[in-house]
């Protein structure tokens, strides 16, 4: 598989997780309360007042595909070997920081609080709260996990690319 394809392949999943950071991660709607944060932490509900904040996990996952866009450009645009080991650390990086925020994002879907944060401090006028401070139905699942899985795809693409700039880089020297 050439780098740049492997490039590819790590920028689309990429753009795609960061695209499901854009939706709600945090829900209240369930609970009858009409209140939505998206994994940036913006509030996308009717203004009740003051606005309690969650934790923005998804600017990690925003910084990867800003990472997978900078892998992107180095492989199409840097010509001659030169740029090979510097492409190679790019891949590599951007396979670790995915890894990380893979895992990030599975320990906040084990510990909901580490997303929501002090919001049910913040919000402890209304009736219930002791019900929703443990439960797991407050994090939006479905997006949390699909952005893990773009965010594999996006460290197995980086993986297969490091390996292979690392083939190519070898193969100039020889």
């Amino acid at each position: 598989m050439s780098i740049r394809t492997c490039a590819l392949l790590a920028v689309v999943p990429a753009l795609i997780a960061a695209a499901m950071a854009l939706l709600p991660w945090v829900s209240l709607e369930d609970r009858g309360v009409p209140m939505r944060w998206s994994g940036l932490g913006f509030y996308l509900g009717d203004d009740i007042g003051t606005i309690p904040a969650i934790v923005p996990l998804g600017w990690a996952v925003v910084v990867v595909a800003f990472e997978a866009l900078s892998v992107l450009g180095l492989a199409l645009f840097a010509t001659g070997g030169q740029w090979q080991s510097a492409i190679r650390w790019f891949f590599f990086g951007l396979a670790a920081l995915a890894a990380a925020v893979v895992v990030m994002l599975l320990v906040a879907v084990a510990v909901p609080s580490m997303v929501y944060g002090n919001l049910f401090t913040d919000l402890g006028a209304f009736a219930g709260v002791d019900d929703l401070v443990g439960g797991r139905d407050v994090l939006v699942l479905p997006t949390i996990l699909g952005a893990v899985f773009w965010l594999v795809v996006v460290a197995v693409a980086a993986g297969i690319g490091f390996r292979t700039a690392g083939h190519s880089e070898r193969s100039e020297w020889v």
